[in-house]
């Protein structure tokens, strides 16, 4: 098959749905499959590049910082281009990859171009409180107005236009469901790569004493980290640990969270790490004693599921999609979202019951093997095969 990924965002960007859609365009790739990969133009990354053999176009975005109407202004402003890639690479089926910054996508996409589109739904709003529940502060009329009832728009208008939705969580699929219908609509979770997470993965060596527990994920208010350095100044009060925040973020947020690392004087305790390259985090999330994941909203959280793999104790919020890769108790423990005095105390618990975490990391290596990129995209083809199927009849 000739299939095109569009996706806002792909690597060396950081963030779940960057790798997720590597590891499908790899595998679809290594499947013999003609791979071709549309993706908005940051910085000095190269305009067309072919990465052994997945040929990646990069688009320039707008200037402006405002979704949806950044990523509006970014596919039909490119539409043209978009068209003359589908038409010289002979497209058979679009898989654009949805989430808050590329709503509009397959709405307009649907307009211009007649190969089937298969949308892989990775965040919609309608699933989640915490994007439209009213906020007390001045900027939030101008928010609903400029931002979120156009979001929502665009969201369901493109959900409605897919010829065929994956979702990546039960969550997001009752949702879906909910508004087309119809039964065009089917979970495929995210996958991982499992040669490259395993419990066999050699951790590197961190001079630290002290319990090492890391929050992976870029800083910001809906990851939660605000409420995970709370609970820090509580579990510090009673062991040795340390807290290494990974993710990129902007300075406004890496500054907010620093004024509560001071608040409670956690400068010795919490250790701010700057992005790294893809192929260095198994080994990084290896050496850590525990993980933390204390987002108030998540879909998926392909993080989570990288560290069960290892054969990591992971402790996270019981919201989203994570209560479906975490059974509590078992393979990992859950927590009510922004409650500090409760995480703090699973914290503890996690890092010094050891009958407990022996149990979690065999059962969470087990429930990862589940996920592996292989059985992932074996369903992605049959959808792919169905949909050009029912296409030419």
């Amino acid at each position: 098959m000739n299939i095109l990924l569009i996706t806002p965002g792909y690597l060396p960007g950081q963030g779940g749905v960057q790798i997720a859609t590597k590891l499908i365009a790899d595998e679809l790739n290594r499947r013999n499959h003609n791979v071709s990969i549309i993706t908005g133009y940051f910085n000095d990354s190269p305009k067309f590049e072919d990465d052994n053999g997945i040929k990646i176009f990069r688009l320039p975005f707008p200037p402006i910082n405002l979704d949806p109407w950044r990523s509006y202004i970014f596919i039909y402003r490119n539409i043209g281009e978009i068209k003359r890639i589908v038409e010289e690479n002979e497209i058979q089926v679009i898989n654009v990859i949805h989430y808050d910054r590329s709503y509009p996508f397959t709405y307009v996409l649907k307009k211009h171009c007649t190969q089937p589109i298969v949308t892989t739904v990775h965040v919609t709003w309608h699933a989640d409180p915490i994007y439209t529940k009213w906020k007390i502060n001045l900027k939030e009329p101008f928010r609903r107005i400029l931002r979120l009832y156009p979001g929502l728009w665009f969201d369901k208008k493109s959900i409605l236009a897919s010829d065929y939705l994956i979702t990546i969580s039960k969550n997001f699929e009752k949702v879906c469901k909910e508004l087309r219908e119809d039964d065009k609509v089917i979970t495929i979770p995210n996958a991982i790569d499992l040669e490259q997470f395993n419990p066999n993965v050699e951790p590197i060596s961190l001079d630290c004493k002290g319990y090492k527990i890391l929050c992976s994920g870029r800083i910001s208010p809906e990851k939660g980290q605000e409420y995970l350095i709370k609970a820090m100044s509580i579990v510090v009060s009673s062991m040795d640990a340390h807290l290494f925040l990974l993710g990129s973020s902007n300075q406004n947020e890496i500054q907010k969270i620093n004024r509560i690392v001071q608040k409670y004087k956690l400068e010795r305790y919490v250790h701010f790490i700057s992005p790294m390259p893809y192929e260095n985090v198994a080994s990084y999330y290896k050496a850590m004693d525990l993980i933390v994941q204390p987002s108030t909203s998540e879909s998926f959280g392909i993080a989570i599921l990288e560290n069960m793999a290892l054969g990591n104790v992971v402790v996270a919020s019981n919201v989203g999609g994570i209560p479906e890769l975490i059974d509590d108790g078992k393979s990992g423990l859950l927590t009510p979202p922004a409650n500090p005095e409760l995480l703090a105390k699973t914290i503890i618990k996690a890092l010094t019951d050891e009958n407990l975490r022996k149990s979690i990391s065999k059962i969470a290596t087990e429930k990862a093997k589940e996920y592996d990129v292989v059985h992932h995209t074996d369903k992605l083809e049959r959808v792919f095969l169905e949909i050009l199927k029912s296409t030419v009849n």
